[in-house]
């Protein structure tokens, strides 16, 4: 290969992580990432990746060239099994992060289906357990106590309580019609 097309394809190529100046954290957050992906490199890309969610995640391939998209809070807090995504469903990778920590798409950039779908049921002053509760989800600990309290709630567990009261104390079942008490269940 000639020194011309060598250094057209070196300034395309993505420039690995580990040829620019690492801090010691970002070392160890790197020597983790190759132990969970250990037939992975950085990936060489040859264009520019628009979507902001490969901000959020390292980029690497394997040796058939197949990129993935690693959740770098995942690696951050070492979570034996880190989440990662196919390049080209990098969607779910964008869902990955509203849903699992909480992170926005930026106002111009494309919203996960998760995140249009929660804007719906907040223009419907509805609020979630972490606004009623008053909890930072970029917090991990406030993050963990939402989303226990969210996948703690038995839906059906609900229903029958609210059944039983309604027998106990002898109240007609039209009271599941009246509008205050709709509101609550919604």
């Amino acid at each position: 290969m000639s020194s011309s097309a060598t250094l057209a394809v070196a300034s395309l190529a993505t420039p690995a992580p580990s040829l620019q100046e690492e801090t010691p954290h970002e070392e160890v957050e790197h020597q983790y990432l190759w132990r969970c992906f250990p037939d992975y490199v950085w990936s060489q890309r040859v264009r520019d990746i628009p979507s902001w969610v490969w901000g959020f995640g390292y980029d690497v391939e394997d040796s058939s060239g197949s990129r993935r998209w690693v959740c770098r809070r995942f690696i951050q807090n070492k979570n034996p099994k880190p989440r990662s995504f196919a390049e080209k469903g990098i969607q779910n990778a964008n869902a990955h992060l509203f849903k699992g920590h909480g992170i926005r798409a930026p106002p111009d950039k494309t919203k996960s289906a998760a995140e249009k779908k929660a804007e719906k049921l907040k223009a419907k002053d509805q609020r979630s357990v972490a606004e009623v509760m008053k909890l930072d989800t970029r917090l991990p600990r406030e993050q963990d106590i939402a989303n226990s309290l969210a996948k703690g709630f038995d839906r059906k567990h609900f229903q029958r309580l609210l059944l039983e009261w309604i027998i106990e104390e002898n109240h007609a079942f039209s009271v599941c019609e009246q509008g205050r008490l709709r509101q609550i269940f919604e």
